[in-house]
């Protein structure tokens, strides 16, 4: 999805991402590396340009030349095909939803304050994904067990993603593998009873898809 054409002269963060997990999960050859990815992102700081490295294992008979390995902390800063970090994604919703501001408000605001000038399409984009991510709950279930039937294994990670100071913080459960993400939620507190729930509702997600939890980021 993308909204935007960048002026020439926009100074981009750079930011350089490497698979974490260089050696071939299949046979333990160094992987080699075939491509690089780039994007570029809004930001409620400066723009992103984040530049991520692709590798596969170069054995043409081994199962891992298939899979391509990039960096796990590409789906923190945001999805796959989004044009907008999580931060930006976050404070956008939060103004929607919670505040009940007008599309044309938030735009002014984006760019008063911060800088970021974006069109209404895209502020209605991304506000109508955060209200499909909090609302997201085990209705995915069959979805879910479709998508994951193949995995081995699950790697979880949660996100706390705080629009703006003083109001709640918008809490993001990924699954890193399929770089998907699971569901959302609000919580005024980010105490560990409160974030324990979504603990507690992740595995329990991982139960019906029947799948193990290989570890959480």
């Amino acid at each position: 999805m993308s909204h935007t054409r960048w002026p020439e002269d926009v100074q981009f963060n750079p930011i350089k991402l490497e698979p974490e997990e260089r050696s071939c999960a299949h046979c333990g050859r160094f992987t080699h590396v075939i491509d690089h990815k780039q994007r570029h992102l809004h930001s409620l700081e400066r723009p992103l340009r984040v530049v991520s490295t692709v590798a596969c294992c170069p054995d043409e008979t081994c199962p891992g030349h298939g899979e391509k390995l990039v960096s796990l902390a590409e789906m923190s800063i945001a999805p796959p095909y989004w044009s907008v970090s999580w931060d930006l994604f976050a404070w956008m919703g939060h103004r929607r939803f919670a505040r009940h501001w007008s599309v044309p408000q938030i735009c002014a605001e984006l760019k008063d304050r911060f800088g970021v000038e974006v069109s209404a399409d895209l502020v209605e984009d991304y506000t109508a994904k955060y209200e499909v991510i909090v609302a997201a709950r085990e209705s995915d279930l069959d979805r879910l067990v479709m998508e994951y039937r193949e995995s081995s294994g699950l790697i979880l990670s949660i996100d706390g993603l705080q629009p703006e100071k003083g109001h709640e913080s918008l809490y993001v459960v990924r699954e890193i593998g399929l770089r998907r993400v699971w569901f959302a939620e609000p919580l005024l507190s980010s105490a560990a009873g409160e974030v324990k729930r979504l603990f507690e509702h992740a595995r329990n997600l991982a139960d019906r898809i029947g799948k193990p939890v290989r570890c959480w980021v």
